[in-house]
Order: C-alpha cells, then sequence, then structure tokens
C-alpha cells in the first residue's frame, strides 16, 4: 500500500520479515511477539488487520489505555480512513460509538480492554465478524488494574466456537512459551533491536553501559555536576545541544513541571516564534487553567512536561510537537512508559516513582519495576527517530555512590523480565461469575469450572479459583442470577452489572443503601457513589480551604444539604469523608459552569486531573442508572442520573446538551459556556447567534476558519432536515393501530380507522417498527435489529405491499437515514398497539414485545 511506502519506506524490518516469511503472519496464522522496544511489533499487527479486511472481515486492535487508543485511531484513520475503511475508537470516553462497534458497523475498531471485554457481554457473536483481533501491551496481564479484565475476554474469546487470528504484541517476556500455548499462537521470539540501545547508570563523570543487541559493555564520559538535578541538567544541555531529543521521567507531576522550568533557566533557551506560532495554533483557544500559560512558555522554548494534570489536548500538542521536531527536551512521568510513540535518542529515568500506599491511602515512594524501567528505557534509539544520525540510543540511571551504582545494575542492568503472573484472582469470583453468565458462553456452574480451568491464571498455577456452592445460592438470593429449569441464567440487574464493570460490591452498596423513593440533591449524590469501591481511586490533593474548611466558602454558606448533615461533627469527619465531600464540591462546581481557573485555585489540582474525575464520576452515573433501571424501570431516577452524568461529564449545564451534541467536537467548554452567559441555550440560536460571540475569543484563524465551515454544515444538515420534513409529514397517517388480532394466518392492524391484514413476516415487521418508535427516543431501528442478515429492504418493500400502493400513496412508511437504519414514519402519540393480542402472539419476540410496549400504553 502507499500508505505503508510512505511510513516506511518500503522496507521491512527483520522480525516484520521473519513475520511474513517464517510464521505466515499474512496467511492467518495466530502469532504471540515478544520482541524489545522499537522492533517493529506493531506494524506486524497492522499487517494483520489489512489481512482481514482484505478477506472481507473485520479487524480489531486492543490497546491497554485511552490515551493509546487515541492515537492508534489517529494513526489509522489518517492512513485508512481515506482510502474508504471504517476506523472507531471503543473508550468510555467515546460511547457514541458502542452501537456501531456491538453491531460490526465498521472495519477496524481501536478498543482498550475493559470495553472489549463489555463487548463480549453484549454481543460475542461479533466474532463471528471478526478476522483478526491484535493484543497491543500483552504484558498488562500482570498489571493490577486491568490484568484480570483482559484475561476474562481472553479465555472468553479462547473459550467459544469462534477462531479469529490472534496477533498478540508483547514486551520481552520470561518463559514465553507458557504464554503462546495459552494462547493458541506460535511463539515469535526477537531479541534484537534495529536500533542498538545502551542501558546503564551514569556516576562520578562516567557512563557504565551494557549494549542490549551486542551484551558488551562499556564506559565514557559524561557531565558531572555538583549534585543529582545539577549533573542531569549538565548531560540533558549536553545532549540538547549536540541537536538530540530527550525524554526524562521523573517521580511526580510537579517534578516534571518545576524540572522543565528550571532546565529553560538553567540553559538560558530563548523563546522561538515558530514554536510558539506552532503552539498557539494548537492550544491558544484552550479554556484558560494556571498550566496553561505555563505549558506554553515552555513549548515555545523546545522544552515541555508531560503528565495526567494536561488536558487530552495539551498532552495531544506536546506528543504531535515533539514528533515534528519543536520539542527537544520532554519531562514526563509514568505517563509516557506504555504505548505511546514518542522515540528518543537519549532516556533519563529517575528509578522511583510515587504510589499510594495500602494502609494510609497516601502516596509514597516506591522503586520502579524491571518492566517499567525496561518500557521507559526502550523508548530510546527507537526505528523513525528525528535524529537520523544516531548510530545507537542511551538510557541513563544516575547513581550518587558506588553502592548506588552498584545496586542499580544489578537491578536493572543485568535483571531479566520474570515470567509474567495472572491477575485474574484479584477479582472477586462474584463478578467473574457474572461475567462469564453474561457471555452466554455457561449455563451452569460446572461450564464456569470448565472455562476457568482454561485460563491463564490456571495454566500459571495449577489451579484455578474457587468458587463454592454457597456464591451462587447468594447471587440467586440476591437476583443477580436466576435458576431456569435445570440452568442458571443471568438477570437483567447482573448483565448490568456486568456490562457496566461497576462491580458487584458497589452494585449492592448501590441497592442497599440508596433510598430511591426519597430525592437527594446532587451533592448528595456524588458524596454516596463516591463511598463505592469504583470510586475509591478518586482523590485530591490533602490541601485544604481556608481556615481549615473541607470547601470553598461559598458551599459553607450557602444552605448546601451536604454541609448541614455534618454541621454537628465536622472536626469529626474521617478522612475518607473529608475526600468525599471535597470531591463532591469540586464536581458542583465543574457541572455547575465556574471557570476552570476558578476551580483549579480552589481545590488545588489542574484541568486535566478535573477532567478525568469528572469523566469518572459520569461512568459511575451512569452505570448507577442502569443497575437501578432494572430495579424499576417506572423510576425517574435512571434519567436525572444521566443527565447529572451528561452535566459532570462535560462540565456543562444539562439544557446545553443539544447544542454539545452537534458542537462539543469543536467548541471547549469554555467556549460554549460563553454562549451559555449571553442566554443561548438552543440549537437554533447558536446557529443565528453562535458565530459572532465564539469569534470574539478565537485568536486563531485556522480554528475559526473550521469553526465557520462547521456552523455552516449544521445550518446546511438543519435546513435539509427540516424541509424534508415538512415535505412528508403531510402524507402520514393519522392513526396507526395494530390490532394484532389473527385472521386465519393473518394479523390485523388498522391504518386511518382501515382494516388491513398482514402477513406474519409484514406484521412482525411493523410491531418491530413501533416498539422502536415507541420505547426509543428518537425511534431509529438498525437494519439487522429488523432481521439478521440482508433481507430487510425486501421484507420492508413486502410489507409496503401488503398496506397497499394506492392506500396513502405519499406516506414512504418509514425513514431511512442511509446508515442502516429504519424509522417508523409516524409520530409514537399516532400508535396504538393491542398489547394483550401481542403478548397472546405465538411469536416469541412479538410477545415479548407486547411486555415492553404495555407500560407505554397504559401512560399513552
Amino acid at each position: 500500500m502507499s500508505q505503508w511506502e510512505k511510513r516506511y519506506r518500503g522496507k521491512l524490518l527483520p522480525l516484520q520479515y521473519r513475520a511474513i516469511e517464517d510464521y505466515k503472519l499474512m496467511e492467518g496464522r495466530s502469532l504471540l511477539i515478544s520482541a524489545p522496544t522499537s522492533a517493529g511489533k506493531t506494524f506486524c499487527g497492522e499487517m494483520a488487520l489489512i489481512r482481514a479486511i482484505r478477506q472481507r472481515q473485520k479487524a480489531i486492535f486492543l490497546v491497554p489505555l485511552k490515551a493509546v487508543a487515541e492515537e492508534k485511531y489517529r494513526l489509522f484513520e489518517d492512513c485508512y480512513g481515506g482510502i474508504g475503511l471504517r476506523v472507531l475508537i471503543g473508550t468510555h470516553d467515546h460511547p457514541e460509538n458502542d452501537t456501531d462497534i456491538e453491531n460490526g458497523r465498521f472495519d477496524i475498531a481501536v478498543i482498550v480492554y475493559e470495553k472489549f471485554n463489555s463487548l463480549l457481554l453484549t454481543n460475542l457473536d461479533i466474532l463471528g465478524q471478526i478476522g483478526t483481533i491484535v493484543i497491543d501491551e500483552l504484558q498488562m496481564l500482570e498489571d493490577e488494574t486491568r490484568g484480570a479484565r483482559l484475561e476474562l475476554a481472553l479465555a472468553k474469546l479462547l473459550y467459544c466456537d469462534y477462531n479469529p487470528q490472534i496477533v498478540a504484541l508483547s514486551a520481552v517476556l520470561g518463559e514465553a512459551n507458557d504464554l503462546a500455548e495459552w494462547l493458541g499462537c506460535r511463539l515469535l521470539l526477537e531479541k534484537n533491536r534495529p536500533v542498538e540501545l545502551r542501558r546503564g547508570v551514569a556516576s562520578d563523570g562516567k557512563f557504565y553501559f551494557r549494549c542490549h543487541n551486542s551484551g558488551d559493555t562499556g564506559e565514557e564520559s559524561c557531565p558531572r555536576g555538583e549534585n543529582t538535578i545539577d549533573t542531569l541538567f549538565k548531560n540533558i544541555e549536553e545532549t540538547v545541544k549536540s541537536n538530540q531529543s530527550v525524554l526524562v521521567f521523573l517521580k511526580s507531576k510537579i517534578d516534571t513541571v518545576n524540572a522543565a522550568r528550571k532546565f529553560v533557566k538553567y540553559a538560558g533557551l530563548e523563546p522561538d516564534d515558530k514554536n510558539r506560532e506552532y503552539f498557539l495554533s494548537q492550544l491558544g483557544d484552550e479554556e484558560n487553567s494556571s498550566l496553561l500559560d505555563n505549558l506554553i512558555s515552555l513549548l515555545s522554548c523546545g522544552i515541555a512536561f508531560h503528565n495526567a494534570d494536561l488536558t487530552i489536548a495539551q498532552r495531544m500538542a506536546v506528543e504531535e510537537g515533539y514528533r515534528r521536531g519543536y520539542i527537544r527536551a520532554v519531562f514526563a512521568t509514568t505517563t509516557l512508559s506504555t504505548g505511546i510513540n514518542l522515540p528518543a535518542s537519549t532516556v533519563f529515568v529517575e528509578a522511583q516513582k510515587y504510589n499510594f500506599q495500602g494502609y494510609t491511602g497516601k502516596p509514597g515512594l516506591e522503586p520502579l519495576s524491571w518492566g517499567e524501567y525496561e518500557s521507559m528505557s526502550g523508548r530510546a534509539g527507537r526505528v523513525g527517530l528525528l535524529d537520523k544520525d544516531i548510530k545507537a540510543g542511551r538510557a541513563v540511571l544516575f547513581a550518587s555512590c558506588d553502592l548506588e551504582k552498584s545496586i542499580l545494575w544489578d537491578y536493572y542492568i543485568d535483571n531479566r523480565a520474570n515470567p509474567l503472573n495472572s491477575r485474574l484472582d484479584t477479582l472477586p469470583v462474584e463478578d467473574i461469575i457474572l461475567d462469564l453468565f453474561g457471555s452466554q458462553l455457561v449455563r451452569r456452574p460446572e461450564d464456569i469450572n470448565e472455562l476457568l480451568s482454561g485460563t491463564f491464571f490456571a495454566a500459571r498455577n495449577g489451579r484455578q479459583p474457587k468458587i463454592s456452592a454457597a456464591i451462587y445460592a447468594q447471587l440467586i438470593d440476591e437476583s443477580f442470577l436466576k435458576r431456569r429449569d435445570d440452568d442458571l441464567a443471568i438477570t437483567p440487574l447482573g448483565m448490568a452489572v456486568a456490562v457496566t464493570g461497576l462491580g458487584i460490591g458497589t452494585a449492592r452498596k448501590i441497592i442497599r443503601d440508596w433510598d430511591l423513593s426519597r430525592p437527594k440533591t446532587d451533592e448528595e449524590v456524588f458524596f454516596d457513589i463516591l463511598d463505592t469501591s469504583a470510586a475509591q481511586n478518586m482523590y485530591l490533593p490533602g490541601v485544604g480551604f481556608g481556615g481549615g474548611a473541607i470547601a470553598p466558602a461559598r458551599h459553607l454558606h450557602g444552605g448546601s444539604s451536604l454541609v448541614r448533615n455534618f454541621s454537628t461533627r465536622r472536626d469529626k469527619l474521617t478522612a475518607d469523608e473529608i475526600r468525599r465531600v471535597r470531591l463532591a464540591f469540586l464536581l458542583i462546581d465543574w457541572k455547575g459552569g465556574f471557570s476552570a481557573l476558578d476551580i483549579e485555585n480552589d481545590y488545588r489540582l489542574h484541568l486535566g486531573m478535573m477532567d478525568y474525575l469528572a469523566r469518572q464520576m459520569a461512568w459511575l452515573l451512569s452505570s448507577s442508572a442502569a443497575v437501578i433501571k432494572t430495579l424499576d424501570n417506572y423510576s425517574k431516577l435512571p434519567g436525572l442520573l444521566n443527565e447529572l452524568a451528561f452535566s459532570v461529564g462535560t462540565g456543562l449545564p444539562s439544557e446545553l446538551k443539544d447544542i454539545y451534541d452537534v458542537a462539543g467536537n469543536i467548541l471547549h467548554r469554555g467556549e460554549i459556556l460563553s454562549l451559555y452567559r449571553k442566554g443561548i441555550i438552543d440549537l437554533k440560536e447558536m446557529l443565528d447567534k453562535g458565530l459572532a460571540i465564539i469569534s470574539q475569543h478565537i485568536s486563531s484563524e485556522t480554528r475559526l476558519n473550521k469553526i465557520e465551515k462547521q456552523f455552516q454544515k449544521i445550518k446546511e444538515s438543519k435546513m435539509n432536515t427540516n424541509a424534508h420534513i415538512a415535505r412528508i409529514v403531510n402524507s402520514w397517517p393519522k392513526s396507526i393501530e395494530i390490532d394484532g388480532t389473527p385472521v386465519r394466518e393473518r394479523f390485523r392492524v388498522r391504518i386511518n380507522g382501515q382494516t388491513i391484514n398482514l402477513t406474519g413476516k409484514s406484521f412482525k415487521y411493523l410491531c418491530r417498527l413501533a416498539w422502536s418508535r415507541l420505547t426509543r427516543d428518537n425511534g431509529w431501528l438498525y437494519k439487522e435489529d429488523l432481521e439478521q442478515g440482508f433481507n430487510q429492504a425486501r421484507y420492508l418493500y413486502r410489507l409496503r405491499q401488503e398496506i397497499g400502493r394506492d392506500f396513502l400513496p405519499g406516506w414512504p412508511l418509514y425513514e431511512n437515514n442511509r446508515s442502516g437504519y429504519y424509522r417508523l414514519a409516524v409520530p409514537p402519540d399516532s400508535i396504538k398497539v393491542n398489547v394483550d393480542a401481542l403478548r397472546d402472539n405465538p411469536d416469541f419476540e412479538i410477545r415479548q414485545m407486547g411486555g415492553d410496549l404495555k407500560p407505554f400504553m397504559m401512560t399513552g
């Protein structure tokens, strides 16, 4: 392909050649590729994706992190979107793609592990359409937060009858044969890197290293400073002055910011007009925040920091600016250590990091693991490096004395990869049970035992997680499972817990503690949800407010119900209660439209972390809504929680949802809020007046032109839609009554009072269209929800013929959005259904629709 020629200059690396010639990658063979960073693993997976598509199948690329998913999505969209392939991304941040991914409306889907596991619950049969699944960063099986869900997904994949090609990509593994055997893959081991890498320790003005490929050891002189930070800066300065790129991994977010600022001053770097112009074009219109000016100032000098406090747009600007050569040194935390493609000539690594301690919950220092060091150091000397004249990359640790040098050398340079360990036992067995029953792969406890015997956990440990009969009995008693003849089946409640990934512990607390009949304020909702196990990783820096207050003064004196509840014992609040109170008020301010800068100043955190916390809360709210809906289908609470989820997830008042849905991809939060403050809250007003208001806030001419074009596109689409509706709405029937009374082998309907008897197939199609019109907000129904296969258009045509072309000749029967969706062309209030007749129909699906429609007929 021409895109491959452009990106890789028509040359295959040794690993890629072996994968094709010796391991039959392009013939559909499954492979586990274990190789050092930069050996060419990712392109092996990419070639396998295209092989599947050429076989008229679909392909999935699995990644561990949202940031990695965003990068891979942009890469594949740029490369393949232009030639007509549909590329989608599947993460919690892109719920708009969920339905399309579940129904296979893609060519390539880039999906994070947890989302893929959820997909196998909602539609395991999607695997029948998949030709290749690429698993990137397979070593994440050992990750404490993601490993268990990845293993569950892979266990289901191996247990089911579908057999897509698996291409697993991993860093160097210890005892990889066992893992390859478990996956049913041939093992392709590559020990050498295309570009040599010298890993070692700098001490007393010398860099002692070992070469990755040759194994040779050596030493060379390097700058020596008065202390560790001075030594680090002297080495960075020497590397940058030789026009080489640098990554510096430090232990904390604040260290990355401070070190970047100090280095600019230390090296006497001056702003560059070209740099400043480029980064202002990328970030000049971002919502103002305390880090933004600082970041742009550093970027103008060719230096950056990269950590979780940056927004997604800021991280992308740093990454792309580095790739384009505007940045010569990036000071980063571990946010850059996994999956993000940023090569460097030299990597400097601080061999420790902060982590939250188990008992106190406070951050404490701990050494980097060997695997973390391997990933960080592997960024050096990669293929595609901007510094073309570099023959070998360098990964440098710093030691202050001979003893420390010896310890670092033994642990990081002489050490080797250990065998991976399974993390499946970190999941509660109840969650494992619901996950497996939710996929419909199992029906009995014996099936669970059989499936678990084939997990990586069982292969590694010679045993499987123990599940007693009492656990099944408890799940049945709590209505997560139900008995069905001699089998067990998951209930809607259990399915909601499994699909959302909420966890059974959190679900139990929601069910037990929430009084669904008592209205709660938004801050009370936040406070309660933050008390669940799923929210324990949400925290704020431990700095208090003025006078030791737990919230800004406006909340303490504003009649807050949460403050009133704690007013009698404010001095006795536990550390966790203080955490929850502070987070609750932060989220109230965020969703209430307070500026990011004000919130940052009040709560001592930065916009990127604020956005992360808000998105986590949005996920918890929507997941809780799904659980509660299964308990009471008529409750208004799920709708209120989903509305609150939108508001907190976007930082916008709920009445701006229509504007956000059409413009959220081109306007950031601050710009949409500027419309809101001018009284613009609906789409029509935004299209009429919004551009003039927004243009006052935009400095980038390029971005302003893009927004103008998008506004015009939205206007034209709205005008076309309104014109189309105006043409056809007058031809719609005034009433449709789905009577359902059997007449011989047909079923009765009445349209505008005229009786028509439809064949069974046509009647079912009409019922399905009416069901969707009544039960779904927009009424649209995907064609394969009408019927699997390719005959939907034919049967819709037959339905129209049976109704009669001479009867209401201008009525199109259905609308078609040209993307495979259909909608019955009548307003919902014109439809009446005899639900009792439907519930007596011999067709199971029609009977089910009758049950679904009963509440609509009762309230309509």
